[in-house]
């Protein structure tokens, strides 16, 4: 990820623009292919924003509910459940990103600072209030694979973006790495029982009501996850908005001129093209589970 990172600021500044990555490989591949290429990556970028927003959306919807499961342990999750709450978040979202853009940079300004407090006081609640912690082994040599396998339109949007677009990657990727580990690592000693961890359907609930034994203390620290989540929800329509915008403006999909016409200065008609196949990909999700978590990874 870190080369990824690297060598994508490395275009992203040499070629600021509203198009990211396929404006990108139409500026750097051969006059042969180069409008093929920027075309199928235009729509390949369309498709994972997509599935990215809808994996972090299903997400909230389902930490919602299993906040409710916490404290009503009568209540039994339906897929129908999750679809609907699914649909009430990319709603909320997408009033946000039409009617008050200018707060969605606030927002986020917010969510950073919480979320960096957040991880320093959740590492340590979790390593000062469990007495009883898994051995370095266990931590460190120790995997159990579950998973079913074996082992540009900011350019448009942000200030001087050949410079900070750049420093957005890197800052991305070197603060991810330093949370990230720190925080696995601390959760990893603190586990209990590893296959009640992989049976629950909300594993960063399981892990903190084992190690807390509190649902107080469970859902306060789940409600800022979700906080923090639906800051990414957010973020993920507007830019999967932007990019079909973008698309859009240069011809790349149906009816190109009704979708890239702005409304009240934003590409509302783009997000709410958006929204509407955030409503598809639900219906997707109550026919099969395993459907929906395959085409958003």
């Amino acid at each position: 990820m870190s080369i990824l990172a690297s060598g994508y600021a490395e275009l992203a500044s040499a070629f600021p623009s509203a198009g990211g990555q396929y404006h990108i490989v139409y500026m750097t591949f051969p006059a042969s292919t180069r409008r093929f290429a920027a075309f199928f990556t235009g729509r390949m970028s369309i498709l994972y924003t997509m599935g990215a927003t809808a994996s972090c959306s299903f997400f909230v919807a389902q930490s919602i509910l299993n906040l409710v499961a916490l404290w009503n342990e009568t209540y039994v999750i339906q897929s129908w459940h999750v679809y609907l709450v699914h649909i009430c978040s990319c709603t909320i979202a997408f009033l946000a990103a039409s009617r008050f853009p200018a707060a969605i940079g606030s927002i986020g300004v917010s969510v950073f600072w919480m979320s960096i407090i957040g991880f320093i006081a959740s590492l340590a609640t979790l390593l000062a209030v469990q007495e009883v912690k898994q051995p370095s082994k266990f931590v460190c040599t120790e995997f159990t694979n579950v998973s079913g396998w074996t082992d540009g339109w900011a350019a448009m949007i942000v200030d001087n973006p050949s410079r900070n677009i750049p420093i957005a990657i890197g800052a991305t990727i070197i603060l991810g790495v330093i949370t990230a580990i720190d925080w696995n690592i601390g959760l990893m000693y603190v586990i209990k029982d590893v296959q009640g961890l992989i049976a629950s359907g909300a594993p960063i609930m399981e892990v903190y009501n084992q190690a807390l034994g509190s649902k107080t203390a469970t859902t306060i620290w789940s409600v800022y996850y979700i906080l923090v989540f639906y800051n990414v929800t957010l973020n993920l329509l507007v830019f999967s908005s932007r990019i079909l915008w973008s698309f859009a403006r240069d011809g790349g999909v149906p009816y190109s001129s009704y979708v890239s016409r702005l409304r009240w200065s934003n590409p509302v008609r783009a997000t709410a093209i958006m929204l509407f196949l955030q409503i598809i990909i639900g219906i997707l999700y109550i026919a099969s589970k395993q459907l929906i978590v395959a085409s958003s990874t």
